[in-house]
């Protein structure tokens, strides 16, 4: 019967016979999950609560960064902002304040004041026309002459919340807001 059949059907079984393994590196698992175990739940410690710890009590905190805030950023800290300083502002200082400048004071309070009106302490926002930016130019030095400045009489705020502006139309001025 053998001599019938074609000689690559021969040849092609003899090399899929080859092909066939068997895993043999987990001896110690019963269950077949393939972790070394015998609870069946695949995470490799002896409990069977699933959670890969050896406490029993089945909390991991699942985001799988190895610390137990369970926000996922591996730095320890519960803010879940990955700088490991614990305050929530992202900035890495561990000062609180959004600013990064980390002097530990907050952020200062800038804004267009309407009855000025002008950019100021104490307010918040843009002048409502846009006529006159929030932001401040690049570069700003107290006391340089408003002509290289690009600053006008009704100032500007920078990003630490503080305010500039042209006194007197003539040399640069800083008020600090916090």
């Amino acid at each position: 019967m053998l001599e019938k059949l074609p000689s690559f059907v021969l040849v092609g079984a003899v090399a899929l016979a080859g092909c066939i393994s068997v895993d043999t590196t987990d001896t110690g698992d019963s269950v077949g999950d393939g972790d070394g175990d015998t609870t069946g739940d695949g995470d490799g410690d002896p409990t069977g609560d699933g959670d890969g710890d050896p406490t029993g009590d089945g909390d991991g905190d699942g985001d799988g960064d190895g610390d137990p805030t369970g926000d996922g950023d591996g730095d320890g800290d519960p803010t879940g902002d990955g700088d490991g300083d614990g305050d929530p502002t992202g900035d890495g200082d561990g000062d609180g304040d959004p600013t990064g400048d980390g002097d530990g004071e907050p952020a200062g309070m800038c804004g267009w004041n309407p009855d000025g009106p002008y950019y100021d302490c104490g307010f918040e926002g843009a002048d409502p026309g846009g006529n006159f930016p929030l932001e401040c130019p690049n570069g700003l030095l107290e006391g340089d002459p408003c002509a290289n400045s690009g600053l006008t009489g009704e100032g500007c705020c920078d990003a630490n919340g503080d305010n500039w502006y042209c006194a007197e139309g003539e040399v640069v001025f800083f008020n600090s807001c916090s």
